[in-house]
């Protein structure tokens, strides 16, 4: 048998902590196994566990990273996988997922990501030390690997502009406002705007591109884009918001007036609009939603579950009335109508095709129907 054998008898450890591997890629430093078991030494990627660094970049607070990658080259599944993670600046801004099984011949991904949207404005860059504690198999445990990664992050971006000043946008002449900033009075531009997460534009936002507000941000006033409209999670618009594209609003967001939209309007879960929405495609109002007014749409318009419509509905399309939902007017569509199970509508209901109305379900007025 050749020299690259290497026979453990008894309690014998084999330490390899002197062995000198080829570039970043380590295997283990210290391995103990049962008698009479015969195992090929190794370095690099064929060791026994190969731990190969990965220099990477994290562009946001929803983004991921994989800062190392970890091959199980054993002959039988690694059971237990103790793996430490630690930054040399930055840590309170980021968390690490690593693997706590492998398959025999399987990779499994050490990957980085934001804990929370803090930290400094702009990118950041630390030193990531990835150790496997140790990793046990049958008969086998592996100890003792250190490796080492460089990794950009971004936890609060938007903010590396000049103060109160206009970054360029994204690229077509628009303008940005940073995460955390705040922007006394309007903000008006040819090209897109852009707001980061938790900023705030006091007055109004009016753009000749697309409007995109970020997650906990708030607009004081109107939004009025040429192009589309995006609000983020637990957004506020104060007033109207108007877009000659689609409308689409974040989950748990508000808007305090109307929206109208040339294209469609889609809701998030838990969101609330003052008044009405009108839409020139479809509307599509997620669960447990609120519009305090009426929605008139060129195309179809769907509720979700829970959710409650303050007056009538009027499509072109069909229209369909989520679970448990109310509407607290008439229903006009041009197709077919369906109202589904627990669903209240205190109005009527005039459908240019057929009307399904699920058993549970309540209409309080006349049903008409082709």
């Amino acid at each position: 048998m050749s020299g690259n054998i290497v026979t453990v008898f008894g309690a014998l450890f084999i330490v390899a902590g002197a062995v000198l591997l080829a570039g970043p890629v380590y295997g283990f430093t210290s391995l103990a196994a049962d008698r009479g078991v015969s195992m090929e030494t190794a370095s690099g990627e064929n060791a026994y566990i190969g731990v190969v660094p990965s220099d990477s970049a994290i562009d946001g607070p929803n983004d991921e990273s994989e800062v190392a990658a970890i091959t199980n080259n054993l002959e039988s599944d690694i059971t237990a996988l103790e793996v430490d993670i630690a930054f040399s600046s930055g840590g309170g801004d980021l968390e690490a997922t690593v693997p706590e099984t492998l398959g025999r011949n399987a990779t499994g991904s050490v990957l980085v990501a934001c804990s929370s949207r803090g930290g400094p404005r702009g990118p950041e860059t630390t030193t990531v030390t990835v150790t496997v504690e140790e990793a046990i198999a049958d008969g086998v445990t592996v100890t003792g690997i250190t490796v080492e990664s460089e990794l950009t992050y971004e936890c609060n971006p938007g903010g590396s502009g000049p103060p109160g000043g206009n970054p360029g946008g994204p690229g077509n002449g628009g303008s940005t406002v940073g995460g955390g900033e705040v922007r006394n009075g309007d903000v008006s531009s040819d090209g897109d705007v852009t707001s980061g997460w938790d900023s705030e534009i006091t007055g109004d936002v009016d753009t000749g591109g697309d409007a995109s507000m970020g997650d906990s941000s708030t607009v004081g006033g109107n939004i009025d884009a040429d192009g589309t409209v995006t609000t983020g999670w637990d957004s506020e618009v104060s007033e109207d918001v108007r877009a000659g594209g689609d409308v689409s609003t974040g989950s748990s967001s508000r808007v305090g007036g109307d929206i109208d939209a040339d294209g469609s309007v889609t809701t998030g879960w838990d969101a609330e609009v003052g008044g009405d929405i009108t839409a020139g495609g479809d509307v599509t109002i997620s669960d447990s939603s609120t519009v305090g007014g009426k929605i008139t749409a060129d195309g179809n318009v769907e509720t979700g579950w829970n959710s409650e419509v303050g007056d009538d509905i009027t499509a072109g399309g069909d229209v369909v009335i989520g679970g448990d939902s109310t509407i607290r007017g008439d229903i006009n569509a041009d197709g077919d109508v369906v109202v589904k199970w627990g669903a209240v509508v205190e109005g009527d209901i005039d459908a240019g095709g057929s009307t399904t109305i699920s058993d549970g379900a309540d209409v309080t007025g006349d049903v008409e129907s082709n």
